[in-house]
Order: structure tokens, then C-alpha cells, then sequence
């Protein structure tokens, strides 16, 4: 039996020391005072597992054990111990009675339930989960849906959820007879409970949450979206029914077919692959070859929006393991000068841009993919050194000057930015020499060509 949990740190400002409390906000409610203890996992779960078997994983300590209860200490005694409570046990009392349903032979469940009370819990989870996380992005889409977690509201139309029953086909009897849930004589009813950020492999979630939570057979997807960009919830949606074929879409009826998808279950099971890491290999990440596509229109660029490119660093940047994870992966794309006979760099808002794009975030060019190949990138380079722009999107001239000073601090930040990562993370300085080399190349062949053709 394996509890695992993906993302969990102890926030240093709500722990006790000795006696001595911290007052604190309370994260569900407007209450200023003494906080209790918030399980992130549910206390009811933990006392129907085999305590002696079970494992708390945390990606802040990727290669250990963590010993002991995870929990958060922003919750007051009031909603920890009525509204929330409530919904433990209604989850609790949700799995409990489908384990009386299920065996290694099952295909396919009805699964019935409560869609308010399911989807409410599920959210407290991935909230209590980011917060423990410090995953700033995530635990302010979270916070916006917090009077519905705790009935005071209704449902946001930003919230999706998804349902996987991952079946057991795949396993012997003889592994089957590690899943005390798969038993008739049981005497443990709750085998795993497991908590962590998803990806999709083909679109960006960069204006969503997205969280799994999988306890036994079932595996939950929560995705939330910026209320401001519906559409984006739209494309996830998709995205999920394509990667998950057997996932279903819970809605307010109550009531699906979940069919079995053996291929999930063993893949969490063993691996754990939905949730990024491998538990059992000291939870190295296996390399993913796939681009990051990132989109950026001419109204952003226009106005100044690095939302995308925020939420970027915030969900590819944010700790070691997504650093190695994102290395040279994200390809930027530009959309809305298709009709303009100028080139894009000649803009003045698409100069100012990506500017000040390499003048606060320099070490976009960890992430960015440096391949000459891509024209983005030398668009790039030549909005930061060009000196000459036209306001006329007619303007058919190709001549450009390269500001010689600007070319050199161009140089400086991204190298800088270079030596701050590895430095920071105690990379091996293969790293920094293949990263140097790459931009280097990319840098060289940009300016080259165009010094010889173009430059005035």
C-alpha cells in the first residue's frame, strides 16, 4: 500500500513552535485567530490504511520519506471541524461503498454520486494541495471558488472534472492481492491516495489548475480555468478526451458509465506517470521529447500581456525537477501579422516587447528551444538589437540596424541568467556550457546573416 502525495511543504509561518501560536487568516473563511490542524490527505482516509505499509511521498524532498500526518495550518477549528468535515465523510463513505463493487474482474461500474459534494471536495483537496505547495498560480484560481467549497455559493462555470475507473484487468491475482480494496475479506479498505499537478502533452495549460487525485480504482481530474479565457477550458476539454479516451466528463446528473481502463491503472499503479514522477525509481522524471507550444498574438504583444509567459515560469519554473523537465522544450508561435508586408521585428510594440521580455525574464532562454531553425527566435534577437521600426505595416523595407550596445547587454543577461539557474540549482555545468553554446550559435547566425545583407 502506498500513500503518496505530490507537492506538499509545511508553510513555515503556520507551524507552531512549543506553545507559542501564529495567528493567521483562516483560508476558507474571514476568522483571524488560532488555526487548527487541516490534514491534507483526510484524517478519516488515513485511519482505513494499513499505517504500518504506508509511504508520504512530497516533491520537496523527491528522494526520502516524509514522516508523519502532511498537513496545513491556515484552517480554523469551525470550518476544518463542520463544512469541510462534511465533505471528508461524504467522500470517504463514496469509495468505501464502491469497493463492495469492484474485484480484478470488473469491467465496468455505474458510478453514482453527489455532483456538488464530490466536486466541492475535490476542489478543498487541490487547494489544500497548492497551498502546501506555495503554488502561487494555482491557489488563487482555487481561492475564487472557495465560497462554493463551502456552500455559501454556486458552481463556477470555470470547473471541469473528469472521472477514470482504472481497472485491474492487467494485474495477476497474485498483485492483485496487494490492493486490499479488491478483496471481499478486507482489512484495510483504502490503499492509495495520491495528489499532484498533471499535463497534457499536447496543449499548455496556461490559464488552468490542473490537478489528480486517485484513491483506489478512481481517478479524479480537476481542471480550472481563468474565468476571463472560457475558451481555454474548451480546448482542455478536448485535450483530455483524447489523451484519457475512458475519462468522462462528470456533470449535475449524477450518474455515468465508467469503463475500465487497465492501461491507467497500471501505469499509476507502478509508475505513477499521470503525476509526473516514479516513486519507485526514487522519482526520477523520464525525459518528455515533446515541444511546448506557446502562442502569442499581436493584441498581446500590442498590450503589453505577459500572462502566458508568467504562468509559464510559474508552471514549467518553479522548482528543480520542472526546470530539467522544461529544458530547451517551449516554442514561442505569432499570430496576427500575417497580413503585413513589414516584418514583425520592425514594430515598434513587438521591439518593446520582447525588450522587455529579456530585460525581466532573461531566463526565458532556458525554457526556449535555441535552434536556428526557428524564425521566432531570430525575430526575437532582432527586436531587441534593431534600432529602426516603422509604424507602417505597408512598409516593405528590410534594412536594419543593429544597436551594437544593446546587442552586447543582450549577451550579458541571458548569460547571467545562464549562470543564476545552474548556480542556483547546482546544475552540472554541462548545462551551462550546451546552453551557452546554443544560444551562442543561434545569437551568431542571427546577426550574421543579416549583417552581411541586411545591416545598415
Amino acid at each position: 500500500m502506498v500513500l503518496f502525495v505530490v507537492g506538499n511543504k509545511y508553510l513555515v509561518d503556520n507551524i507552531t513552535w512549543g506553545r507559542r501560536w501564529v495567528l493567521m487568516k483562516c483560508a476558507y473563511c474571514e476568522y483571524t485567530g488560532k488555526m487548527s490542524r487541516e490534514h491534507i490527505i483526510p484524517k478519516g482516509f488515513i485511519d482505513h490504511m494499513n499505517v504500518e505499509e504506508q509511504s508520504v511521498w512530497s516533491d520537496k524532498a523527491p528522494v526520502r520519506l516524509i514522516k508523519g500526518e502532511l498537513t496545513v495550518k491556515d484552517v480554523c477549528a469551525d470550518c476544518n471541524n463542520r463544512e469541510l468535515s462534511q465533505l471528508d465523510d461524504y467522500a470517504l463513505n463514496l469509495i468505501l461503498k464502491y469497493n463492495e463493487c469492484l474485484s480484478i474482474s470488473t469491467k465496468k461500474i455505474y458510478f453514482k454520486y453527489n455532483y456538488n459534494m464530490l466536486v466541492r471536495w475535490l476542489l478543498k483537496i487541490c487547494y489544500n494541495s497548492a497551498r502546501a505547495n506555495d503554488a502561487e498560480f494555482d491557489i488563487k484560481l482555487y481561492e475564487k471558488n472557495v465560497d462554493y467549497i463551502m456552500n455559501r455559493g454556486c458552481a463556477e462555470s470555470n470547473i471541469t472534472v473528469f472521472a477514470i475507473y482504472m481497472g485491474s484487468g492487467c494485474l495477476s491475482k497474485e498483485m492483485a492481492e496487494h490492493c486490499y480494496h479488491l478483496k471481499n475479506e478486507r482489512e484495510f479498505e483504502i490503499d492509495w491516495f495520491r495528489i499532484g499537478p498533471f499535463r497534457l502533452t499536447e496543449h499548455s495549460t496556461y490559464y488552468c489548475a490542473s490537478r489528480c487525485i486517485i484513491i483506489n480504482s478512481f481517478a479524479f481530474f480537476i481542471v480550472v480555468s481563468d474565468k476571463e479565457n472560457d475558451d481555454e477550458l474548451s480546448k482542455i476539454r478536448t485535450e483530455m478526451e483524447k489523451q484519457y479516451k475512458n475519462a468522462v466528463e462528470l456533470s449535475n446528473n449524477g450518474k455515468v458509465w465508467l469503463k475500465r481502463d487497465d492501461k491507467f491503472f497500471l501505469d499509476s499503479w507502478t509508475t505513477n506517470r499521470v503525476l509526473r514522477d516514479n516513486f519507485l525509481e526514487k522519482r526520477t522524471k523520464k525525459k518528455d521529447d515533446r515541444f511546448q507550444i506557446l502562442t502569442l498574438t499581436k493584441e498581446e504583444i500590442e498590450n503589453d500581456d505577459f500572462s502566458k509567459l508568467k504562468a509559464m515560469s510559474m508552471e514549467f519554473m518553479s522548482n528543480k525537477d520542472d526546470l530539467l523537465d522544461c529544458y530547451q522544450k517551449v516554442i514561442i508561435a505569432i499570430e496576427g501579422y500575417e497580413n503585413e508586408d513589414r516584418e514583425p521585428y520592425q514594430s515598434r510594440a513587438f521591439q518593446n516587447y520582447f525588450r522587455k521580455l529579456f530585460d525581466d525574464f532573461p531566463e526565458i532562454i532556458w525554457a526556449l528551444c535555441l535552434d536556428e531553425k526557428i524564425i521566432t527566435v531570430q525575430m526575437m534577437i532582432w527586436a531587441y538589437v534593431n534600432d529602426n521600426y516603422t509604424d507602417d505595416v505597408n512598409n516593405t523595407t528590410t534594412n536594419i540596424k543593429a544597436n551594437k550596445n544593446r546587442s552586447m547587454q543582450l549577451l550579458e543577461k541571458c548569460f547571467m541568467a545562464i549562470n543564476k539557474l545552474v548556480n542556483k540549482y547546482a546544475f552540472d555545468f554541462s548545462k551551462n556550457k550546451d546552453l551557452t553554446r546554443r544560444f551562442q550559435t543561434v545569437y551568431s547566425k542571427t546577426l550574421g546573416i543579416n549583417e552581411s545583407e541586411k545591416v545598415m
